[in-house]
């Protein structure tokens, strides 16, 4: 090789550059030290505005009242770093620390997916064949839907298999957990309806964790082995995710989190049980699921050490239908694919992104029903500090209005029959809410008229009558009224007024059955429950044929403490399941199943008083 001629005055001046730029070097690369503080620091919402301060992480639990999240950093394909904050149980201050179990609710469908892959790598199961053919301990009811177009693992991956059941309730600890079977068929103790096709397989994604519990159950049949384990053999210990299981609830001897409700208050008995393992049982860390997410990246992208062969992995993240891999969720963005999935189970939040083509990603996890805000801004803070191409939008540029003019915005803009949002002007600050909403947010204004919300993803423009008296505002398309003086039943409920509130009800004559049962619900989590009751029970009166409104209102008699109401409430439910016109048959079948399983706990309750 030839070595480069230096004469020896130079020699000493090309040392000292060499030296210069090497600690340039050294200083221009963070530390992971600097790298985590900014990420802790650099918290946003869905709207970012240029030249303003992040949010802290801190600062942001206390705001969305969650007592403890846990996070996992992935980069260049490798988990790079994992981080707990806060605590595991907010009434006793036990610390949540990386290897806290958490519950990853729908996310666990993302590791079954994985498991079913691996089966069909192993000649166990096929992607295009009937599951029926498959199935030995149950099998999905025929219906002309299924006739031609046989429903296929790949269908039930995907979301496409036509299934009813989204999602599931959980239960408390010491509650008798139904069997699979159970779930599957609809059958006590399942508190949910049977998995039964309403839909042709193939022609749309319709979320269903009853498909995936198909998915679970002939995973099970295939290899007679129980899910726990067959899911620790094939994924858990290839990957070393010691801190995953399926088992309702863990083994003994683990650091758990409990769930905390949208106040940041633990949960009654802790947290519930999912014997829906595969679509919402998986406890784990973020951590765990780094090692999974970035071996799935790894693979895709043709690493044939991984635990899926690249051309599984390659298609499992192929969109089948809109943005519906087989078992992930696919966001496309100008930096390109990301592999996103969202988790919630009661009093727990989780969230991950992944991008497909650069390989970084976050895995966040929570233990409160506020988690799910907070998992995001955390992710945002993660994509600005690595450089995510393409997964955040550009930020808005904040416009100067004078006081005078955000005054002229201020009032009262009235949403439908009975939905109010009141603008109102805090210092040099505008600000929004709606009725019973515990937080005004944000308004930035971004043009004269316009105004972006700080914490969601939305515009709002106000409409004015010659360029000066605001008439209404314009949200999602749609003008929203300026009102007069006059106020609507759910503002004179928030005002305490519950008699005039009900008065005004009657009034109306066009009060939906829908709405009010919101209302009822949004009195109950703001914990006034004497009112809820009272809304609920007029809803009841206003529509005596349907099933659903005693529903709410037995769940406000429990809030309220009075059993013996809401025992009666769930049997006017049974009573009206079969003659109601109002609902559909699915839901009927929930309600009747969710009454039924209530009374018999209120009667083992009772006896056990």
């Amino acid at each position: 090789m030839i070595q480069p001629v230096v004469d020896e005055p130079q020699r000493g001046k090309v040392a000292a550059w060499m030296l210069m730029g090497a600690l340039v070097t050294a200083c221009a690369v963070p530390s992971l030290d600097e790298r985590i503080a900014r990420v802790e620091a650099g918290l946003e919402g869905p709207t970012a505005i240029a030249a303003e301060p992040a949010w802290k992480l801190a600062e942001r639990m206390q705001h969305h009242r969650v007592p403890g999240v846990s996070v996992a950093v992935i980069d260049g394909f490798q988990p790079i770093w994992t981080k707990a904050y806060g605590v595991a149980d907010s009434a006793t201050g036990e610390h949540l620390v990386e290897s806290t179990l958490l519950q990853a609710a729908s996310i666990g469908k993302l590791v079954a997916a994985v498991a079913a892959l691996e089966s069909v790598e192993r000649g166990k199961l096929d992607l295009t064949s009937s599951v029926n053919a498959a199935l030995l301990s149950w099998r999905l009811p025929p219906s002309e839907l299924t006739k031609d177009t046989p429903v296929t693992l790949r269908h039930l991956l995907s979301h496409t298999a036509g299934l009813t059941v989204g999602g599931f309730p959980g239960y408390p600890p010491g509650e008798l957990l139904p069997s699979r079977q159970q779930i599957l068929s609809g059958q006590p103790p399942a508190r949910t309806p049977a998995v039964r096709s309403v839909a042709k397989p193939g022609e749309a994604v319709r979320y269903s964790g009853g498909g995936i519990t198909v998915v679970e159950q002939l995973l099970s049949d295939r290899w007679s082995e129980p899910f726990p384990a067959l899911v620790e053999r094939l994924v858990f210990d290839p990957l070393q995710m010691k801190s995953s299981t399926y088992d309702q609830p863990p083994l003994s001897g683990r650091a758990v989190a409990l769930a905390h409700d949208a106040d940041g208050r633990s949960v009654e008995d802790g947290y519930h049980l999912y014997p829906e393992l595969a679509a919402a049982g998986l406890w784990t860390t973020p951590g765990d699921l780094a090692k999974l997410v970035a071996d799935l990246l790894r693979s895709s992208r043709g690493d044939a050490d991984s635990l899926l062969d690249p051309a599984t992995a390659a298609e499992m993240v192929r969109p089948v239908r809109d943005n519906a891999g087989l078992g992930v969720f696919l966001l496309a963005t100008d930096g390109g694919p990301y592999l996103v999935y969202r988790g919630a189970n009661r009093g727990f939040r989780a969230e991950l992104a992944a991008s497909l083509e650069h390989g970084y990603g976050a895995v966040v996890m929570t233990n409160a029903d506020g988690g799910g805000p907070l998992a995001a801004e955390l992710i945002r803070a993660i994509a600005r500090e690595y450089d995510w191409r393409g997964y955040l939008r550009l930020p808005l540029k904040r416009k100067e209005l004078s006081a005078e003019r955000l005054d002229g915005f201020t009032g009262r803009y009235q949403l439908g029959v009975d939905r109010v949002l009141t603008v109102e002007r805090q210092g040099s600050a505008l600000f929004y809410r709606e009725t019973f909403r515990d937080s005004p947010l944000e308004l930035v204004p971004i043009g004269r008229e316009r105004f972006a919300v700080r914490e969601a993803s939305e515009l709002l423009e106000f409409v004015s009558e010659d360029g000066d008296q605001v008439m209404a505002c314009r949200r999602g398309g749609m003008d929203y009224p300026r009102l007069s003086a006059d106020r609507l039943p759910v503002e004179l409920l928030e005002d305490g007024d519950t008699v005039q509130a009900l008065a005004a009800y009657r009034a109306l004559g066009i009060v939906d059955e829908a709405r009010l049962n919101d209302v009822g619900y949004a009195l109950l989590g703001a914990d006034r429950t004497a009112q809820a009751v009272a809304v609920l029970t007029l809803n009841a009166e206003l529509f005596p044929e349907s099933a659903n409104p005693y529903d709410s209102l037995a769940d406000a008699w429990l809030a309220h403490g009075d059993i013996e109401r809401a025992a009666e409430a769930y049997r006017q439910v049974v009573q009206r399941v079969p003659r109601d016109p109002r609902t559909d048959a699915a839901s009927l079948a929930m309600l009747l199943r969710r009454a039924e399983w209530q009374l018999a706990r209120l009667a083992r309750n009772r006896e056990g008083l």
